[in-house]
């Protein structure tokens, strides 16, 4: 699962061939995704199609679902079109895509604009809003970022993932859709917001570049890092782009990027105790769950797999919930050993999501003794055999020594 590939264009709000924004709704019953307009951008005066993913983030169906569009300025659906989404049916995990065409005032000036999706939720049993950004642009005279990734440093991590206290790059590719060269453009990522968990390190916020000519591009560089104490999750960055035309005009164009914070679950499990004192016993056999990762991990289910090995009579599924980093989870399975082998390995299969939602399974061998009479382990009752012979040798002993000495008197 470390390989999972992750979007960080969440919030890339520019005149660009595709945009993306994700949003979970606040019962974590729905992923929704905007995935891009057509056509890109969204213009004053213009008709797009919003195409969506919906994905079911719970563990059953969800049928008879209806997701109506809210009409909010600048935004306004088509008279003779349907404003209500309509999905049958939604298997736990499935995908299904719908599109909405939406049109827009011919009057508005550039800028982020919101619209609403509504949809009744069985989870709180009332109507639930989810509120969507699209940003609005004319299309003369643009110098836009098309596209903006995350590198991170570690090998071993998830692409477009920064950990807390890890050092990445952010690569923008800025380029010039307009009919003439642009002077002294200047992109600066705005990271003073308290709630803005990034700093930029080695080399400042504000990149410039002299000039870009029609149709061409620049790939700006930014060294940032992910603050220590940060939680995961995904932030929302201003990102602003300013630059200048043939006649000297100032342009500045504000988005908004996604930016994600997170890290791979890392776990230690090992047997904690076992009552289980020989072999063919039964018993209760404890495990200890320590999460050693840097995140939260949420909904965690333990399953003991069937062996040859032993009879599980205890439930062979339990749920240890939510698991803070460097917290501990315990969990106790009874089982009828079926082996006469000193050494019983125990199949576990953890579940569990990351703090950005993201579904896992991790495996896990952990393999404990039975200690018999045969592999060295004394019981009680041979130590305490051995402990009168000693004492009744020692009393004959020092009968012999009494014996002794009054022989030579």
């Amino acid at each position: 699962m470390k390989k999972i590939l992750f979007i960080v264009m969440i919030l890339l709000m520019v005149g660009s061939v595709s945009a993306v924004q994700t949003v979970i709704t606040k019962t974590e019953e729905f992923r929704l995704d905007l995935v891009k307009y057509d056509p890109s951008p969204v213009q004053p005066g213009e008709t797009s199609d919003l195409h969506f993913e919906i994905t079911n983030l719970q563990d059953e169906i969800v049928n008879d679902l209806e997701f109506t569009i809210v009409e909010t300025f600048p935004f306004f659906l088509d008279e003779f079109l349907e404003n209500t989404i309509e999905i049958d049916s939604l298997a736990s995990g499935e995908m299904v895509e719908f599109v909405v065409p939406i049109s827009v005032n011919a009057n508005v000036d550039d800028g982020f604009y919101s619209f609403s999706l509504d949809y009744y939720s069985e989870v709180q049993n009332a109507r639930v809003s989810e509120d969507f950004t699209i940003y609005v642009q004319r299309v003369n005279r643009i110098v836009s970022a098309t596209s903006i990734a995350v590198e991170s440093s570690g090998v071993e991590n998830i692409p477009g993932i920064l950990e807390p206290g890890e050092i990445g790059k952010m690569n923008v590719v800025v380029e010039n859709s307009a009919g003439y060269t642009m002077e002294d453009v200047s992109i600066k990522l705005l990271l003073n917001a308290s709630s803005v968990p990034f700093a930029p390190i080695g080399s400042t916020a504000e990149k410039h570049v002299a000039s870009i000519g029609s149709g061409d591009y620049e790939n700006v560089v930014f060294d940032i890092i992910a603050l220590p104490d940060a939680d995961a999750g995904v932030y929302k960055v201003s990102f602003e782009i300013q630059y200048y035309d043939e006649l000297g005009n100032l342009y500045v164009r504000n988005d908004l990027i996604g930016m994600v914070i997170g890290s791979v679950p890392e776990f230690h499990l090992e047997i904690k105790e076992s009552e289980i004192k020989g072999r063919g016993g039964t018993g209760d056999v404890t495990l200890n769950i320590v999460n050693t990762g840097l995140s939260q991990v949420k909904f965690m289910t333990i399953q003991l797999e069937e062996s040859e090995d032993y009879e599980i009579l205890s439930e062979d599924i339990l749920y240890l919930g939510d698991i803070d980093s460097d917290d501990d989870e315990s969990a106790t399975f009874l089982l009828d050993l079926r082996t006469l082998s000193d050494n019983v390995e125990l199949p576990i299969t953890l579940s569990f999501r990351d703090s950005n939602n993201q579904r896992y399974e991790q495996s896990f061998t952990p393999e404990f003794t039975i200690y018999n009479l045969g592999n060295g382990a004394l019981s009680v009752g041979w130590i305490v055999s051995i402990v009168i012979v000693l004492a009744v040798i020692g009393i004959i002993f020092r009968k012999r020594l009494k014996k002794l000495f009054k022989k030579k008197r």
